[in-house]
């Protein structure tokens, strides 16, 4: 995991996530008492630091679970939850040739306030499992439940590992905080680049090429954003308006193109001569405008994955950014 100030370079690029915490404690050692249940624990035959296969970080970290018997009760935290939208999530590994042919997890707050299933037919592979709560009032537990074959049922014998549980106030998951004995806050990820050399200013020939994989594609009326030229007010956002769809905000804008699909990349580009633009995706035309306003100023810096303000954030990579001083043909920008 990255260090603070540290950038998050993965496979499909630079991450960018908006702040968000994990609200519980020792969120990778079930073997805290005080804080997990234990009287919970004894529904399961429980291996801590689990050396059978490499946990999600690499690390010898994983927990071991053997099912005693059809309980599906798993593991309990005793935290307090104000009212609020949740998402819970956690990694697990589910060996093959159990019998199963899905396996998920449910969440359950105090009083049976049940999350969304979620359920997974993969197997002999690590998968994040997460399930959305909404809690209208305060709870001062949080359950995680198991299913098995679509049902919420547990199986005696059945053996599964898990890594990383979190509890965050956001629609989705984010990536994995660790804590131990406290609630974690990741800060937002905050990135930018000088406006010296790399201007983009419609009324000179310029292009613009972005890869853009969303981790989550939000339906909650956030926008998630691309770049934010600042104090230019053109904006460049890979989700607005709720629809999913791409938009490069230069003057009055749509958004446009097929709507993005979480953990598919996707190549966006714009093409102006001076006078019009031409935006694509994934190298095929979708619009041109003439309505270019609110590039008649310079930016005085160039925002990565989020508004200056901090608001909007992309969750999301982004990775192949270039900026050309020429307006790429359709050609061009197919190739590039």
């Amino acid at each position: 995991y990255a260090g603070i100030d540290e950038p998050r370079f993965e496979k499909d690029g630079l991450l960018i996530e908006g702040a968000s915490t994990n609200l519980l404690k020792y969120s990778n050692d079930t073997s805290q008492s005080s804080i997990w249940d234990g009287t919970v624990e004894s529904f399961f035959t429980t291996t801590y630091n689990s050396t059978d296969i490499s946990s999600p970080d690499s690390s010898t970290n994983s927990t071991k679970n053997v099912g005693l018997n059809t309980t599906n009760l798993w593991k309990r935290q005793l935290v307090t939850i104000a009212a609020g939208t949740y998402t819970a999530s956690v990694w697990v590994y589910i060996p093959s040739g159990q019998g199963i042919t899905s396996f998920g997890i449910k969440i359950d707050l105090q009083d049976s306030t049940n999350g969304s299933p979620m359920d997974t037919t993969v197997f002999d592979k690590w998968v994040r499992l997460a399930s959305l709560v909404t809690t209208p009032d305060s709870k001062s537990f949080i359950d995680f439940d198991i299913r098995t074959n679509g049902a919420d049922v547990g199986i005696a014998g059945l053996t599964f590992y898990s890594f990383g549980f979190q509890l965050e106030q956001l629609p989705f998951a984010s990536s994995y905080i660790p804590t131990t004995t406290t609630a974690v806050t990741r800060s937002a990820d905050v990135c930018s680049v000088t406006a010296s050399n790399n201007i983009l200013p419609a009324q000179y020939n310029s292009s613009l090429i972005v890869d853009v994989t969303l981790n989550v594609v939000r339906t909650d009326s956030q926008n998630q954003v691309i770049i934010d030229l600042v104090d230019q007010a053109g904006r460049i956002y890979a989700n607005e308006f709720s629809s999913g769809k791409f938009s490069f905000d230069y003057g009055n804008h749509t958004p446009f193109g097929t709507a993005n699909i979480a953990n598919e990349t996707r190549r966006y580009a714009s093409s102006c001569n001076g006078t019009t633009a031409t935006y694509y995706q994934d190298g095929i035309s979708q619009t041109t405008t003439t309505d270019l306003d609110r590039f008649i100023a310079v930016p005085t810096s160039i925002r990565l994955g989020s508004l200056s303000s901090g608001a909007s954030p992309l969750y999301g990579h982004i990775k192949n950014l270039r900026i050309f001083d020429k307006a790429l043909s359709a050609v061009e920008v197919s190739l590039a």
